[in-house]
């Protein structure tokens, strides 16, 4: 190998020559990209900032009986922190916050070193368990167990036979919301924990066996420590998932008037006059507790090079030999893929094949029918629900791409002063959860001479707002990865910026730009937190119809319009994956 040091210079004289480049850059006049930048920061400013603005201006004004902002008090502070109800909603909130963590973590962690670290059999099988069950819509997934809880239902109906119980647990109840929760969260742990297991360093492990420590010495000794700023990394990021979740908790808990912060949001903007001073205090007190969550995770990832244990030397993955014991992980699998995935999907298929809603039983297999399934196409608002649906998921998706692809473009590649604005501003969002975000956008557009409030528009605006971060991770991703030197060969070639954006950084980064559409529009189709606060009648999309549906006690509907909902999520998703493979890449989220 020859190496040639006729381009190496010093540091020093390298650094005069940028600042001699820089002087002559600003003498010529503005930085290339600094126009479209500046644009393109307004345009995120004018999607986000309103959201905020609302927030904190509904929560410091009163409101008339038109819902318009009255004068400006502190009567919603001051309420809100005197009510007799505060405490109880934020000690539901935490426990049903916590306790879904727990689960999820425990749950998914557990079955992720199964997969990663041991022999058992039917990690395969865990792995495509997982993905479906991010495939389904999480209000079907509520709606599926609420049947499967119910006062009849096929649990509570099952441990009365076998252990005499007239009701194991109450599907209304703090504690069905804390399984639901953790239950749904469970694939998400997963799929990061094994990520992580699979970076761990398995010389480690392999010494602390040559020395002789047991298998559960070493997970918790080795394999756990390195493994921790994970752990708490995926925690974290649960917690705040779970605190914003609203599907749940008002499907589950309100029933049940077991309330948290988010229903609480959405009970107080569907009175007569919505009072959205209440609302607004709420927020802000649920945006400052998601703030220092994300705080306290950036902090952690900030340190998380204390715990790195791979080097230059490649390392084998480690797997451990459980002997017979392996069965048992087996075992565990399967338990997930029954509790998990299987029983959630056959009750909802039930439903959806009787006339009737009715517990399973043996007695009215021979009523099972398809005429839900014929008739579902003649519910009034069924087709406009799929077209809205589809309609506002592309134009999101394609929206959130578009701005993504461009700003992480003029930040990283073209580097133009003041980027590191773009990249704040279109992840703020992140902490504003979806019934606040909801909230905001029609509190905001109710009082503005705009015609967006009633429209599909402020449904696309939101969705927009909401996946912004995810699109930004997506675009960073794949761009992060080209190597200069191609835009280098396309400016020796004479391409301009713009011409090489579009022929050479677009192509390349294709693959994240399109997994991050396809993962943004499987989330809108399954979004309805903030779907329930910014649809009107006659602009309703899948998610609010189904919650409608629910709510007026149409449960074969609702089975049905869930069944062939998740059937095509799980095209969508099988898509997503197939093209994921066919690059070599795993699945992202």
């Amino acid at each position: 190998m020859t190496l040639t040091t006729a381009e190496i210079r010093p540091p020093s004289q390298r650094d005069r020559d940028d600042d001699r480049d820089n002087k002559r850059d600003q003498r010529r006049g503005p930085r290339p990209g600094l126009i479209p930048m500046t644009l393109i920061c307004l345009l995120v400013a004018g999607l986000v900032l309103p959201a905020l603005y609302s927030v904190l201006v509904r929560s410091f004004t009163g409101t008339t009986v038109l819902g318009t902002p009255g004068a400006t008090t502190l009567d919603n502070y001051r309420h809100l922190f005197t009510q007799h109800g505060l405490v109880t909603v934020l000690r539901n909130t935490l426990i049903s916050t916590a306790g879904a963590t727990a689960v999820s973590v425990v749950v998914g962690g557990l079955l992720a070193w199964i997969v990663e670290r041991t022999n058992a059999p039917g990690a395969t099988l865990c792995r495509v368990t997982m993905l479906l069950a991010l495939s389904l819509p999480y209000i079907l997934y509520t709606i599926a167990w609420i049947m499967l809880l119910g006062p009849k239902g096929p649990v509570n109906g099952l441990a009365h036979k076998l252990f005499g119980i007239s009701q194991l647990l109450n599907a209304h109840s703090l504690g069905a919301m804390i399984l639901v929760e953790g239950l749904i969260s469970v694939p998400l742990a997963f799929l990061f924990l094994s990520a992580v297991l699979r970076t761990v360093d398995a010389s480690l492990e392999e010494s602390a066996a040559v020395s002789g420590a047991s298998m559960f010495r070493i997970l918790m000794r080795v394999t756990g420590p390195l493994t921790l700023p994970g752990i708490v990394g995926v925690g974290l990021l649960i917690f705040i998932r779970t605190l914003e979740a609203f599907e749940i908790p008002a499907l589950i808990g309100l029933p049940g008037n077991v309330r948290v912060m988010t229903t609480s949001i959405f009970l107080d903007t569907e009175g007569f006059p919505p009072d959205y001073g209440s609302a607004g205090a709420y927020a802000v007190l649920l945006m400052i507790g998601v703030a220092g969550l994300l705080y306290v995770s950036a902090k952690i990832n900030k340190g998380a090079a204390a715990y790195a244990s791979i080097s230059g030397k490649p390392t084998r993955s480690r797997k451990v030999d459980l002997g017979v014991r392996k069965w048992l992980g087996t075992a565990a699998i399967a338990v997930y893929g029954i509790v998990g995935l299987a029983a959630p999907i056959i009750i909802v298929l039930w439903a959806s094949l009787v006339p009737f809603y009715s517990s399973p039983n043996f007695a009215q297999l021979k009523h099972l029918t398809l005429a839900n399934y014929r008739q579902i196409f003649g519910l009034q608002g069924f087709g406009s629900s799929v077209a809205h649906t589809v309609i506002v998921g592309l134009v999101a998706a394609i929206a959130v791409t578009a701005i993504s692809s461009i700003g992480i473009w003029l930040q990283t590649r073209i580097k133009v002063p003041g980027g590191w604005i773009f990249e704040q501003a279109a992840t703020l969002p992140l902490m504003i959860p979806g019934v606040i975000l909801g909230f905001s956008l029609v509190a905001f557009y109710v009082s503005v001479p705009l015609p967006i409030y009633g429209t599909l528009l402020i449904l696309m605006l939101g969705y927009t707002v909401r996946f912004l971060p995810y699109g930004v991770r997506y675009a960073a991703t794949g761009m992060l990865q080209i190597h200069g030197s191609l835009e280098e060969s396309a400016a020796v070639s004479g391409a301009g910026r713009w011409t090489t954006f579009r022929r050479v950084i677009l192509p390349l980064a294709r693959p994240s730009l399109v997994s991050g559409a396809i993962f943004i529009f499987l989330m809108t189709s399954k979004e309805l937190s903030m779907a329930v606060l910014l649809a009107s009648p006659g602009h309703e999309v899948l998610s609010v119809q189904m919650y409608d549906l629910w709510s007026n006690g149409q449960t074969t509907q609702v089975a049905t319009i869930g069944v062939l909902w998740a059937g095509a999520l799980l095209i969508v998703m099988g898509f997503l994956i197939a093209f994921n493979a066919r690059r070599g890449r795993s699945l992202e989220f």
